[in-house]
């Protein structure tokens, strides 16, 4: 039998439940709690094998901030000894994984974070999710699209949460390209070279992307892009003429298709 692995995280203090999430667990793993909590908590992981476990346990320590203390220096300053979770190298570590799981295939590496949550956006769509100081150079936003972990999907795409910490640009749209650039923790870490198999190569159709065409502008995609969720999510909704008038000319990626 296949279970999906999520947890569930539920944290209290005396008024009650203060905060509930439900993620995805083998990401949740590798990025760590994002505060300590030192109150009661109610948590359900999905034990499937050792790493589950393990990943659990050092998940709850991390959480309840049992971990060794990290000495920060500061310029000019004493030295001060905060409690801090040693979780510097979790995005590296799961990049390391998606090389390792890929073996030379750059379609395996995109399914491997595939499904750890990770989903494309065009470029537009990045700049619009990730912080204003972050600097990603326009000859990749011409060129890529970008690979990025969504921790949220809303009604409205507007809302839909994302990780800035790591996006790595994929060349989907036009001609795939075995090199590939990775962005973590707001600087352009390296690139990064993977082969494909050109007869049998990923293209948008097989993603969640949606290609629009270069005269429609930002305003008309962002509408036409709110309709087709509304859309997706409630088959039975009747579409607008806006809506229809467009279709002909954006292509949709396989997986956000609406259903015939």
């Amino acid at each position: 039998m296949h279970l999906k692995k999520n947890i569930l995280i539920q944290l209290y203090d005396d008024s009650g439940m203060i905060s509930e999430r439900m993620v995805q667990q083998t990401a949740e793993f590798y990025a760590g709690p994002k505060a300590k909590h030192t109150g009661p908590m109610r948590i359900s992981f999905t034990m499937d094998n050792k790493d589950d476990i393990e990943g659990a346990i050092k998940y709850l320590e991390q959480l309840a901030l049992d971990a060794p203390l990290k000495a920060i220096v500061k310029p000019g300053r004493v030295t001060q000894t905060v409690k801090e979770p040693s979780l510097d190298n979790s995005l590296e570590v799961l990049l390391e994984d998606a090389k390792k799981a890929a073996k030379g295939d750059q379609d395996k590496f995109i399914e491997y974070l595939r499904r750890l949550d990770f989903v494309f956006l065009d470029s537009d769509n990045l700049l619009l999710n990730i912080p204003e100081t972050y600097k990603v150079k326009k000859i990749y936003l011409e060129k890529y699209q970008w690979l990025i972990r969504r921790s949220k999907i809303a009604k409205d795409p507007r809302n839909d949460k994302y990780d800035p910490q790591l996006f790595i640009g994929i060349s989907i749209f036009g001609d795939r390209d075995v090199r590939m650039v990775i962005y973590l923790y707001n600087a352009a870490k390296k690139k990064l070279r993977i082969p494909f198999n050109k007869r049998e190569a990923m293209d948008f159709t097989k993603t969640n992307l949606i290609k629009y065409p270069h005269w429609m502008n930002a305003d008309e995609r962002l509408k036409w892009g709110i309709e087709h969720r509304v859309l997706f999510n409630n088959p039975e909704k009747n579409r607008s003429k806006f809506y229809d008038r467009w279709s002909k000319d954006i292509k949709v990626g396989d997986e956000l298709k609406l259903k015939a």
